[in-house]
């Protein structure tokens, strides 16, 4: 094929830049590769054609792929094709030709066919292994070992360099009775490699890529019968560098009992080879015997299988006969890890830790990292520490990508997307790709960027659907992000789906608690009821157990909100609270602050304004982002518009939308447009209409559902009546009410939405629509006991009733309002000023009317609020001067386009219409 030749008799692949012999299954492959190239081969198939009658794993597919592409050449790899989730295609640019007599090999036949099946093996290893006589393995090897010591003694270590490498058994069935050593090899082998920071060790799910840039070496790991005649084993390494050079391979032999001890002697060549630097650390022993590492390469082969739960029982049984043995307790604690357990976990990675030493000062460091990351309590510390092996290797990904991880966990995710958004290397490991995939969902979820978080789940999902067998765990992790970024964006039909997929594929991968956590939250989502299932109290147990807190703050914090969303907020609070000491004791920034942020949004809500000011001065001081840092400015400008500072109001919005998160992109859409519905509404205050129109495009994106476009619909209706376009504004509002019944959110979103209903049917002269919709609030405002609803619906009663001329009505609802209002609340208290004016006016107090007026008007200038200055002059009775006017006159504002700025609608039924009328504002000006 093209300047590349498959030698059949001796199975090997010969091109310009070496000839590489492969292993028989290997060969196998490639020969059927080559009876039917272009052709789809499923991998099932392939097993089935190569492998038939084996025991084998299915790495040792994408092994075999692997080993080919890398045989063929850099420039030739890509004709082996992968079809992700199918198969495999040979795909070489030309015919396959036999070779000719200038191509021929020694055996070939006189008219240079080659021979129709493979042939014996060289004749000089006829009769014995074929990697080399066992007699000169051992010599060669003995010679290199003497060779190195003496060369290390008369010259300085060798610089260390960063190295890729990759660890294949091969010629070796799963399960056979003489795979153990090569096994035990790899896991010792592997964890050593994987303990230096400047090597990069990949999996055999790495090896299923389309090649790796430039290519990593590989060291190929077998054991066998000795032969001879005897019982002795053989356990063997060889070195392949990135060219596919071979060095001559490494073996040692011996008995059954004496493998454990040439394992660990073989190990340590191995990485004096790929390391130079390194031959002089130091390592711990093995530490087991010949009928414990022969266990234990069960063990291996779950971990290699990533079934987690086989990793536990077998490291759970050996560990019975075999305590001492560091490396299966290392193995025992990260899959008690990946399962949840965390405390569990940390016990036996302290005592790994303990019985796996002494180590190089390096891997020391990486190993009190993993020792930190398994502390719920110490994820700062554990990102502090991968911070400091980042900035020393910053060639490893991993290192940020653990670090990133562990600042999710602390709660600063706008930091870990900063590490995240770097470019990633051209390859990085697929379990570092889904890592990141998924850190980067987290972070965003935390930022409340449901549709950023969505993006990145939806791939991780894709990436371990295509891997397969395995990598359940990351596939239920995906689809539980998924599901939370679908309850965040108000889809329960879609999350329902992704909890249920999440629970089965929890229970595939052997997290039986997790599993039942997500059918508990796909509960909460049918009915508010499964909040009093007992199966919460079960989990928030399994929770305390295994030390997992961030699981038990969720519960907690879960459940409140279904309490919340179904108006069940006394219950909402207590959750809260149980959810904030928790997070308080455990130390998680994150939770304390989002809880904060809740409670925060109750103090508006029960009117204990002091006490919100209070928390927003706490929360100033926090390492808040994203959509947290969204809600605190939304919460804090709301404070500031009901004290009158319209203007602080609009400059604490800026400063949400143009500081660091806005910047760097940290802030999701939905709160981009919940800040602009904000905007719009304090422009409106200021009577800048056409400004408001501007910010009215962006509160009606970000994703937010039929909810943001009723509240944009109801502020538009709003700017037309200021606009002086009442008629259009109607109908605009009566349009509006139809949406409006068919959105019907959960909690006090549906008072505040029908609070701003009514005011704008009051100020339409509709005030009989505006009653019905305030009664409902105060009704479920009564209920919650939510005193700052209460006010506002009292408040929209007493202008209701002010304009139909109920005055009675009027006074008792204003009263009651007056003892719900903060007395530093202006915007409420002016409200109610303004229907104390009229209700002077109906009792022909015309001084005490205008004496309020003139109140009115001083703090209506010094906000600089217009439409508030042309509703006091809308008042003013004939003849009598509310006030100065400095600066620009209501003559000025009235023409800036807000001809509707007026309370003929509030004094409709005054007896008297001649003492107030529509609009003295001309006649005021001329007097003055």
């Amino acid at each position: 094929m093209e300047d590349l030749v498959i030698d059949l008799r001796y199975r090997r692949v010969k091109g310009p830049e070496a000839a590489t012999e492969l292993p028989n299954r290997m060969f196998d492959l490639l020969l059927v590769f080559l009876a039917r190239p272009h052709v789809l081969h499923t991998r099932t198939a392939l097993f089935e054609e190569v492998w038939r009658g084996t025991v084998v794993e299915d790495a040792n597919l994408s092994q075999s792929i692997w080993m080919l592409r890398k045989a063929l050449g850099p420039t030739r790899r890509h004709w082996i094709r992968t079809v992700p989730g199918s198969g495999y295609v040979f795909e070489p640019p030309g015919p396959v030709l036999a070779g000719g007599a200038d191509t021929a090999t020694p055996g070939r036949d006189d008219a240079g066919q080659a021979p129709a099946a493979p042939a014996p093996p060289h004749p000089e290893s006829a009769g014995r292994p074929r990697w080399l006589p066992a007699t000169l393995a051992i010599f060669v090897l003995a010679c290199a070992t003497l060779g190195v010591a003496a060369w290390q003694k008369g010259r300085d270590p060798a610089p260390i360099q960063p190295v890729t490498v990759a660890l294949l058994e091969v010629g070796t069935a799963a399960g056979g009775e003489h795979a153990w050593p090569a096994r035990l090899l790899h896991a010792w082998l592997g964890w050593k490699l994987r303990q230096l920071p400047e090597a990069v060790v990949l999996g055999e799910h790495d090896l299923a890529g389309d090649g790796w840039a430039p290519d990593p070496a590989v060291v190929l790991l077998t054991s066998g019968p000795a032969g001879d005649g005897n019982t002795d084993l053989f356990v063997r390494a060889q070195l392949v560098n990135g060219t596919g050079a071979a060095r001559p391979p490494m073996e040692l032999r011996g008995s059954r009992m004496q493998m454990p001890e040439m394992v660990d002697q073989l190990s340590k060549m191995v990485v004096d080879a790929i390391a130079p630097g390194r031959s002089t650390s130091a390592w711990p022993a093995l530490g087991i015997d010949a009928d414990g590492a022969q266990a234990y390469a069960d063990v291996v082969a779950a971990r290699h299988a990533r079934d987690w739960p086989g990793v536990v029982a077998g490291a759970q049984r050996l560990l019975q006969e075999h305590p001492g043995f560091g490396l299966v307790r290392l193995d025992l604690a990260q899959a008690q890890a990946r399962l949840g357990e965390a405390a569990i976990a940390q016990e036996q990675m302290a005592q790994a830790r303990r019985l796996l030493a002494p180590l190089p000062e390096d891997a020391a460091r990486m190993m009190d990292a993993r020792e930190l990351a398994l502390s719920p309590h110490k994820a700062p510390q554990a990102a502090a520490a991968y911070a400091e092996l980042a900035e020393a290797h910053p060639r490893h990904s991993r290192f940020r990508l653990h670090q990133a991880r562990h600042l999710v966990r602390s709660g600063e995710a706008r930091a870990a997307l900063e590490i995240l958004g770097d470019p990633a290397r051209d390859h990085e490991p697929l379990e570092t790709r889904i890592g990141r995939l998924l850190t980067d969902a987290r972070a965003r979820m935390l930022l409340g960027d449901a549709e950023g978080a969505r993006a990145s789940a939806r791939e991780a999902a894709r990436m371990t659907q295509l891997a397969g067998r395995g990598w359940e765990l990351e596939l239920a992790e995906s689809l539980m992000l998924l599901a939370r970024s679908s309850l965040l964006r108000r889809d329960d039909d879609a999350a329902l789906v992704m909890l249920e997929q999440s629970a089965r594929q929890f229970d595939l991968a052997g997290s039986t608690a997790r599993a039942l956590t997500m059918r508990f939250h796909a509960d909460l989502v049918r009915s508010p009821e499964a909040a009093d299932d007992p199966v919460f109290e079960s989990l928030l147990e399994v929770a305390r157990r295994t030390g997992d807190r961030d699981a038990e703050i969720e519960l907690q914090h879960a459940v409140a909100h279904r309490h919340y969303r179904a108006g069940q907020h006394r219950r909402y609070r207590e959750r809260l609270d149980q959810a904030a000491a928790i997070a308080n004791e455990s130390g998680n920034r994150f939770w304390r602050h989002q809880v904060e942020l809740d409670l925060l949004d109750e103090d508006i809500l029960l009117g204990d304004l002091h006490s919100a000011h209070k928390r927003i001065q706490r929360l100033q001081g926090a390492p808040t982002a994203g959509g947290g840092a969204a809600r605190l400015a939304l919460a804090q400008a709301y404070l500031l518009e009901q004290r009158g500072r319209t203007a602080q109001a609009l400059a604490t919005l800026d400063q949400a939308e143009r500081g660091p998160d806005a910047g760097g992109g940290f802030l999701p859409p939905a709160s981009l447009a919940e800040l602009a519905c904000a905007r719009a509404r304090l422009l409106l205050r200021q009577g800048r209409l056409g400004e408001a129109g501007d910010a009215l495009v962006g509160c009606r994106g970000g994703g937010r559902g039929p909810l943001a476009q009723l509240e944009a619909g109801l502020l538009d209706a709003r700017r037309m009546q200021l606009s002086g376009r009442p008629r259009a504004a109607t109908l605009r509002l009566s349009s509006l009410a139809a949406e409006a019944n068919s959105t019907d959110p959960d909690g006090p979103e549906r008072f505040w939405l029908r609070l701003d209903q009514a005011d704008l049917y009051n100020r339409a002269g509709m005030p009989e629509q505006a009653q019905a919709l305030l009664r409902g609030v105060r009704e479920g405002a009564e209920r919650t006991g939510h005193s700052w609803l209460l006010a506002l619906a009292e408040t929209g009663l007493a202008e209701a009733a002010a304009a139909q001329g109920a005055w009675e009505a009027a006074g008792r609802h204003a009263a009651s309002a007056r003892r719900l209002v903060p007395g530093d609340t202006r915007s409420l208290s002016r409200r109610l000023d303004l229907v104390e004016t009229v209700l002077a006016l109906a009792g022909g107090r015309v001084e005490e009317a205008v004496g309020h007026l003139a109140r009115l008007d001083a703090e209506s200038h010094l906000s600089g609020d217009a439409p508030a200055i042309l509703e006091v002059h809308s008042l003013a009775p004939g003849g009598a001067d509310p006030g100065s006017c400095p600066g620009r006159g209501p003559a000025d504002i009235a023409e800036d386009g807000l001809g509707g700025a007026s309370l003929e609608w509030l004094a409709a039924s005054l007896p008297d219409s001649a003492t107030v009328p529509a609009h003295a504002l001309q006649d005021e000006l001329a007097r003055r």
